[in-house]
């Protein structure tokens, strides 16, 4: 039987395992092509794949036809973007703790994590982003999978 806390400590060689038993709806959403085919490839070496969206109006009909865990959320795209997108995805699913929505930008200011905590995004991702906060991003969904999604801010109150 796998121990979640045992398994949490484990390098990187065994990273994927738990992850790829235990996880499975996954979306990448960017504007860039390259940048999501990296962000997948990255998931990919953590044992997990991705849906793929271009845009904001394609993240929205991937989650009506089906149910993600963890949307990658980038904030900067033409038409809708990532804020507007994942304020549509709470209003639309009752603010669900059951999906985590993760924020991808360059642009790691104060003001802009606090933008994405209103439109109830989970957590903050500085691009490019690195395995180790994907990882990170995973095992918080996997120990919070049964409770009501908690945010990650870093004490900063977008209140």
């Amino acid at each position: 039987m796998l121990n979640p806390v045992r398994d949490s400590n484990r390098k990187t060689t065994k990273r994927g395992s738990l992850i790829r038993l235990r996880l499975q709806q996954i979306l990448v959403v960017d504007d860039d092509d390259i940048h999501r085919q990296i962000l997948c490839a990255q998931l990919k070496k953590l044992g997990v794949s991705a849906d793929q969206s271009a845009n904001g109006e394609e993240a929205i009909a991937a989650v009506m036809r089906g149910a993600y865990e963890v949307i990658f959320m980038d904030l900067r795209m033409p038409g809708m973007n990532g804020i507007e997108t994942s304020r549509w995805i709470r209003e639309r699913f009752n603010g669900s703790g059951e999906m985590r929505i993760i924020a991808l930008t360059g642009a790691a200011i104060t003001e802009t994590r606090n933008q994405c905590r209103r439109a109830g995004m989970n957590d903050f991702i500085g691009k490019p982003a690195q395995a180790e906060d994907l990882e990170r991003v995973l095992r918080d969904r996997l120990k919070n999978r049964n409770q009501h999604a908690t945010t990650n801010w870093g004490g900063i109150d977008a209140a």
